[in-house]
């Protein structure tokens, strides 16, 4: 990575809201789950087979 880019994701990172606790706690490492209706009726047709 060269410096203008590094330059930019530090400058970028500073206008980001900080993390919230529990995301601080899992190191940043999380599962996006959606539940929209779409999904969830997906889902169910995978479970049913």
């Amino acid at each position: 990575m060269d410096a203008e880019a590094s330059e930019l994701t530090v400058r970028d990172m500073r206008m980001l809201d900080p993390m919230p606790p529990r995301l601080r706690e899992a190191m940043g490492a999380y599962e996006v789950t959606d539940t929209s209706p779409l999904s969830l009726a997906a889902r169910a047709g995978e479970a049913a087979g």
